[in-house]
């Protein structure tokens, strides 16, 4: 049997490490199990958030949402899409217009075949998110 597993917020934290006991009970499991890991994130993060063992041992690694594949130290696959100045410019009318009133910088987060954009910003801690999260649900931002 095969099992494919998310990274961010199901093997780790969102954006953080692998809790230790959970990494011992993996590397266990991982060396009788076929397993893939998919994640929205790049190799370098990922291979902060989880053990090398765990990451090293995997089938393949389907990482930025499956727009850069390696096998085992092998890239077999890298989308090389980028936002086009339409986009960046639509995105920029997004950020400037926005309501809500924090800003932590990195609002592009440029990665192999997507961009992650961001109105709080990509260094915002876990309560600045959360804070823009509850924004959203009265204002609707995102949806609309």
């Amino acid at each position: 049997m095969n099992y494919v597993f998310d990274v961010d917020g199901t093997l780790t934290p969102s954006r953080g490490e692998m809790d230790k006991e959970f990494a011992n009970w993996m590397e266990h499991f991982t060396t009788h199990n076929a397993y893939y890991l998919v994640t929205g994130s790049d190799r370098v993060k990922t291979k902060e958030q989880v053990p090398a063992s765990v990451y090293d041992s995997c089938m393949k690694v389907f990482q930025c949402s499956g727009n850069h594949i390696f096998e085992q130290n092998r890239e077999i696959h890298k989308d090389e899409w980028m936002l086009s100045h339409e986009q960046n410019i639509f995105l920029l009318d997004k950020l400037h217009s926005s309501q809500y009133g924090i800003r932590t910088g990195q609002h592009f987060d440029h990665r192999p075949g997507l961009c992650n954009f961001s109105v709080v910003g990509r260094n915002a801690g876990p309560y600045q998110r959360q804070d823009y999260i509850w924004f959203d649900e009265i204002f609707e931002e995102r949806s609309n």
